[in-house]
């Protein structure tokens, strides 16, 4: 992506017959297409820059980066209503995603970012006729990338939570965590919401007098193609 951006940037720079600017695609998938009005023959999703050549009675003709080879930049046609013109400050600053924890594509510039939505813990003080306190951490997130191409981009995600506790006896706070991943897969998708829930089980037969979560995150731990 950001070698794709350098290159526009250098073809808004250059002299030439055409004037080149930058924008961005503001439709959820816009169509590219072969003429004004023609047939579409790539598609675009949100908050792709672009490279404009000219406008024609609301058509406006780009230069977009092809799907399957980074190093293409292919031309064609899209709706005006659907871009919006950047200046070149702002050019600079569209590269991708922000999130909790951000990480780019082992070996690449593709970036992925997850950011922790909502955490909810509820714990229940009796657990199958015994005196511990089974508790459940929820925690829902969002993870974003940049990536567009024909190839899965793979996503690990890994999220923790951490519970302290007290029981009769003891004035001092213990402590517990538990962990998972998740995968997710992206291709023409730029955005996708996750969960996880994390299990406890607190107390060792002594139920808790004090249940407090003191920590949740989400963080991206690889970003990979095979």
């Amino acid at each position: 992506m950001k070698k794709f951006l350098v290159a526009l940037i250098l073809l808004a720079c250059s002299s030439g017959s055409h004037a080149y600017n930058l924008a961005e695609i503001t439709a959820d998938i816009l169509n590219v297409r072969d003429a004004p009005d023609g047939s579409a023959i790539a598609r675009l999703p949100q908050g792709t820059v672009v490279g404009v050549i000219l406008a024609n009675d609301g058509w406006v003709q780009i230069t977009y980066q092809a799907r399957n080879n980074a190093e293409l930049i292919k031309t064609g046609w899209v709706s005006e209503e659907y871009l919006l013109l950047l200046d070149m400050d702002d050019a600079s600053e569209a590269t991708g995603p922000t999130g909790d924890s951000c990480k780019n594509k082992t070996g690449g510039y593709e970036k992925a970012c997850v950011s922790l939505t909502q955490v909810l813990y509820d714990c229940d003080d009796r657990y199958s006729g015994r005196r511990n306190s089974r508790c459940s951490v929820d925690m829902d997130y969002t993870v974003e990338t940049d990536y567009v191409g024909t190839d899965y981009l793979n996503v690990d995600i890994g999220c923790t939570a951490r519970l302290k506790y007290k029981v009769p006896g003891n004035d001092k706070w213990l402590y517990d965590s538990r962990n998972d991943a998740s995968s997710h897969s992206f291709s023409f998708a730029r955005m996708e919401k996750g969960e996880m829930s994390l299990d406890f089980l607190l107390g060792e037969n002594q139920r808790p007098t004090r249940i407090r979560l003191e920590s949740a995150v989400c963080e991206v731990q690889l970003v990979y193609q095979y």
